[in-house]
């Protein structure tokens, strides 16, 4: 408690809940959390950091759905490469981000 009785709390506290309870549609017309909505737009910002600039100059994530992320890929021989790398990149995204927002990798060339 405050000052005369008026409760004093984090604005991130807040902040957190409301984007919890705000609702947006995604593609597909279902409604999501506006808070998971940000963490995909976080996800697809941070895959350079992620795969490092080697691989960011081959491939280029197009969206998130359904927690699978879609990756566009220069050729077929990076499909098949980064392919062994699945687990490591959804790992790696999910950290970054804070919270599982991804659960696959499709690579598409």
């Amino acid at each position: 408690m405050g000052r005369r009785g008026v409760r004093v709390e984090e604005i991130g506290s807040i902040l957190e809940r409301m984007l919890a309870r705000i609702r947006v549609k995604d593609k597909d017309g279902r409604e999501i959390p506006l808070a998971r909505k940000l963490a995909e737009v976080r996800a697809i910002q941070l895959w350079p950091a992620v795969v490092g600039d080697n691989v960011s100059a081959h491939t280029k994530p197009l969206s998130i759905q359904d927690k699978i992320i879609f990756v566009k890929v220069d050729n077929s021989a990076w499909c098949n490469e980064l392919s062994f790398f699945k687990k490591d990149i959804i790992k790696k995204v999910n950290e970054g981000v804070g919270m599982r927002v991804i659960r696959d990798v499709y690579f598409k060339v």
